[in-house]
């Protein structure tokens, strides 16, 4: 597959909210990763296909995913988009 998703990340202001809606909507198994001087990064470890990241972002924002695409180079594919 050419430029694979590698990694997708939940940005939101309510972390466990959102954990909780996915986690009972696709039975899905959150670990936490340490992060040196920050709080744990907890992210779903998939059997196949790319990791799952939950991240707080501040503030009253809405939940949104960011998706994380590799690139062979990443300044063709910035001239290119």
């Amino acid at each position: 597959m050419a430029n694979p998703v590698i990694h997708i990340e939940h940005l939101s202001s309510n972390v466990e909210q959102g954990k909780k809606f996915y986690t009972s909507l696709f039975d899905w198994k959150v670990e936490d990763m340490p992060v040196p001087g920050a709080e744990p990064y907890q992210v779903v470890k998939a059997e196949q296909g790319p990791n799952i990241g939950f991240f707080t972002i501040p503030g009253d924002t809405r939940p949104s995913w960011l998706t994380y695409v590799r690139v062979d180079d990443i300044k063709a594919s910035v001239a290119k988009a």
